[in-house]
């Protein structure tokens, strides 16, 4: 063969070959945050996306070394979040990007990521009874307040079981504020937070005595106990619960006494006629303090409630504590309802007597006001609620046919109006455009503002106001540049019930955020590295903070320009 042939046969057998492969990789090192040292044997798990024409997830998955440093290697051009976690530590995602994202290019070497992980801490203690002995095989559980649209919720985040010394221990907790308590039952739940995922354990425990317990003195009386949850100190009623605060690496110490609790009878009738007895006719007793807010505590370890039998009704195994009164039963087909509260202290409540009243519907009109003849002819779609400030365990959804607003059912009450969300549909227009409530009024009331007394009589048409003048907000974080990739910046109205005007964003590498669309009105502005939303929806953690926050007024078709200082710290 001439050397043209072979010069020619190499040449095509270059071009029939695939091209390199082209891979990049994230390298770096997992050490203890306060300390440096490193921590070895950490999982790193990179949930990524491929670039290209069909992306694809992928998970990669690697090791620490005894040195802490790692290698994900072969990685084909894409973004992803990092996530890493090791026994005794705080599960991270690393935010080396500012919003925990990383992207990479074909053959791109990440080098030198730095990921520092704080220590866990642990609460142990011993659990005994009113005699001092030890109170085995009860669950001990550690809860944190969460929050959910602005309201209070109780999240168990680590339980176990005594053991025969009335001893526990809680571990791998993260660092914050917890409450303890006791439970009994025949399981412990345990919610275990993961960086890109949650996995929940029941682990099964003895089945304990009876929950209600009934005791015969000398005299032929009798008198009812109950085994309810017990909050640290050693008090059954949450809002006198005393909150632990534990710190990276900490172990705490917490021994408190868990004992049963006296408990009551409510009893009562119905007056005004005789009521259809089945499941639709019940009474119900929710804890209420003066605040004329629930209390948030769990509901479901005795069952507060009584069917309605013969007009009369009796609840046991009521705790001493305030509570509101939820009666709910039909009469000659109409259905009718009560609200009021109680008081149950050392002794039963007898003969409460209830008067129920029909429950009414509640109707409403939207009123576009616009500049835009096609958006004075669109329709409204808004998501608003009534919730009630006897109890938060009620609220009423309203729902919207041909722009007419209509809650069904409402029982006598005082509320509050929630909005969600507006939007205006053009007829012919696919898409929807933004909206904001500005008003409701109930007569000359903006019950918006105000709240919305109903009664059995109430007939007045609520009339909603609905504009789309919208203005903005620009800022920058003021601060260090490294907390700028935890920052978040949130805008609070002064009209908190109106949850469509809270809003929340990130900063750019310089601090810079915008908020568009934001309803005229005056606000509240905070930059903090708390990103748990719901809880910035709480009034009281709002009040509690109201000197970190800025106060601004957005007008319509104008840009608000504001720097606002960076939050530093833990906040609670």
């Amino acid at each position: 063969m001439n050397f043209r042939r072979m010069a020619l046969a190499l040449i095509l057998v270059q071009n029939t070959l695939p091209p390199p492969l082209q891979t990049a990789s994230i390298s770096g090192i997992v050490v203890e945050a306060g300390t440096g040292r490193p921590v070895a044997n950490a999982t790193i798990q990179l949930a990524a996306n491929s670039s290209g024409p069909n992306p694809a997830p992928l998970q990669f998955i690697t090791r620490s070394g005894g040195d802490g440093t790692f290698t994900l290697a072969n990685l084909k051009a894409g973004d992803g979040q990092l996530g890493i976690m090791a026994p005794g530590y705080v599960s991270e995602i690393y935010r080396g990007a500012g919003n925990g994202r990383m992207v990479w290019t074909a053959n791109q070497k990440l080098t030198d990521i730095r990921i520092e992980l704080t220590l866990t801490a642990t609460i142990t203690g011993r659990i005994v009874n009113q005699q001092g002995d030890p109170v085995r095989n009860i669950a001990v559980q550690a809860v944190q307040l969460s929050y959910m649209s602005g309201k209070k919720q109780w999240r168990v985040v680590e339980a176990r079981p005594t053991n025969d010394l009335g001893e526990y221990r809680l571990f791998w907790l993260n660092p914050g504020r917890y409450f303890i308590r006791t439970v009994q039952g025949d399981t412990v739940a345990t919610s275990i937070n993961l960086p890109m995922q949650q996995t929940n354990i029941d682990e099964k425990l003895d089945v304990q005595p009876p929950v209600l317990i009934r005791s015969l003195a000398n005299d032929g009386s009798t008198s009812d106990e109950a085994v309810l949850p017990i909050y640290y100190p050693g008090t059954p009623e949450s809002s006198q619960a005393v909150a632990v605060d534990i710190h990276p690496g900490q172990t705490a110490r917490i021994d408190f006494q868990s004992s049963r609790v006296s408990v009551h009878r409510v009893r009562g009738r119905i007056a005004g006629g005789s009521v259809e007895s089945g499941s639709g006719s019940t009474v119900r007793l929710v804890p209420f303090n003066a605040n004329s807010a629930q209390v948030t505590v769990p509901d479901d370890f005795l069952d507060l409630e009584s069917l309605i039998e013969e007009n009369s009704f009796d609840i046991g195994g009521v705790p001493p504590g305030s509570y509101a009164v939820l009666v709910d039963l039909h009469r000659n087909g109409t259905a009718m309802s009560a609200r009021t509260t109680i008081d149950v202290r050392n002794t039963d409540v007898n003969d409460l007597v209830i008067t129920p009243t029909p429950k009414v519907r509640i109707v409403g009109s939207f009123l576009i006001e616009s500049d835009s003849n096609d958006d004075r002819s669109s329709g409204v779609s808004a998501q608003l609620q009534l919730r009630s400030k006897t109890s938060d365990t009620e609220f009423f959804p309203g729902f919207i046919v041909n722009s007419v607003l209509t809650f069904e059912n409402v029982p006598a009450d005082d509320y509050s109006i929630d909005s969600f969300s507006a939007r205006l549909e053009v007829p012919g227009n696919s898409v929807s455009s933004p909206a904001y409530i500005e008003s409701i009024r109930a007569g000359g009331q903006d019950v918006l503002l105000s709240g919305l007394h109903v009664d059995s009589s109430f007939d007045q048409p609520l009339r909603i106001v609905v504009r789309n003048d919208f203005g903005s907000v620009s800022g920058r974080v003021t601060g260090s540049s490294s907390q700028f990739t935890e920052a978040v910046v949130l805008l609070f109205p002064s009209i908190r019930n109106d949850r469509a005007r809270y809003k929340m964003t990130g900063v750019d590498a310089t601090g810079d955020f915008h908020f568009k669309d934001v309803a005229p009105g005056d606000y509240k502005l905070f930059a903090s590295g708390l990103n748990d939303y719901d809880s910035w929806q709480d009034p009281e953690f709002v009040a509690a903070h109201e000197v970190y926050g800025r106060d601004i007024r957005v007008t319509a078709g104008n840009d608000r320009t504001v720097d606002i200082p960076f939050i530093s710290g833990v906040l609670k």
